[in-house]
């Protein structure tokens, strides 16, 4: 990949940082122009709602848990997995569009923290044994 980033010119533009301390991961999200997640099979997808929570757009397949975490068009864009064509221009019409990418990031957040956070997830956990203990 390192070759490919150098044959096409890329180097200002793609990074390969390898493993980042867990701790620092918000600050790379938040400088981040979007995040792209381009599984082929997902259980949930734990990059896109921390992206999301950054105000990162984001972009993913439409497999597993991203079906359950981006609202395509509104937080972020769905593509077909293995279909790196519809995935190149899901980015580049974000990367080319800086306010519609600034908006869903916004959204992003804003569904982020409704239903992902550590307070939500608390929320639900409790009407849950609410209604069970009724």
């Amino acid at each position: 990949l390192d070759s490919l980033v150098r044959k096409l010119g890329l180097e200002d533009k793609v990074q390969f940082v390898g493993k980042v301390p867990h701790k620092e991961l918000p600050d790379w999200y938040r400088a981040s122009s979007l995040v792209v997640n381009p599984s082929l099979s997902e259980s949930f997808g734990i990059s896109i709602v921390e992206g999301m929570a950054c105000g990162a757009p984001v972009v993913g397949t439409r497999v597993g848990g991203m079906l359950e975490t981006i609202v395509d068009g509104h937080t972020g864009r769905l593509v077909e997995a293995e279909r790196p064509d519809l995935l190149a221009d899901a980015v580049l019409s974000l990367l080319n569009n800086p306010s519609m990418a600034a908006e869903m990031g916004r959204h992003g957040r804003e569904r982020a923290v409704e239903n992902f956070s550590w307070a939500a997830r608390a929320d639900r956990l409790i009407s849950a044994y609410r209604l069970v203990c009724n």
